[in-house]
């Protein structure tokens, strides 16, 4: 993961934690409910094993303190065994993936009791240039598109 990902993540994370509809839950009894902040999950390559380990860092309106952070996760799990090697994830996390060697114009994703997972996930693609810079991206979400 590079600084350019770190701060795309960030940005990402500093958008979602200004709309209320992207931080949208159910309580325990089914109702609807916002958290007050959310944190992005993503993923960290281990090279030795070519596998994924899902990470996640806190939100944090200052990007360098954000970048610090998410540096050190990084450096700290890239040799994890473990899909979830971070014993701490709350519960409170929406999901940033990222597939750079793709493109795409459209990305479905079918999740087992979808209906009760309202936060966004983002999918990032290929980075590319058509006449200016561009990322392939989607998000979907339960909440804003009324799941």
């Amino acid at each position: 993961m590079t600084s350019v990902d770190h701060g795309q993540i960030w940005a990402i994370a500093s958008v979602v934690n200004r709309h209320v509809e992207f931080r949208m839950t159910l309580s325990g009894e089914k109702v609807p409910a916002t958290w007050d902040v959310v944190h992005p999950a993503f993923t960290v390559f281990n090279p030795e094993r070519e596998t994924f380990a899902n990470v996640w860092s806190p939100s944090h309106a200052d990007f360098s303190i954000f970048h610090e952070h998410t540096v050190d996760v990084l450096a700290r799990c890239r040799t994890a065994t473990s899909f979830q090697p971070q014993p701490d994830m709350p519960a409170n996390v929406f999901d940033v993936s990222s597939v750079p060697w793709t493109s795409f114009t459209g990305f479905s994703l079918q999740i087992r009791d979808g209906w009760k997972h309202l936060l966004p996930i983002f999918t990032l693609g290929r980075y590319r240039e058509t006449g200016g810079a561009n990322r392939d991206a989607c998000l979907h979400s339960g909440a804003p598109c009324g799941g």
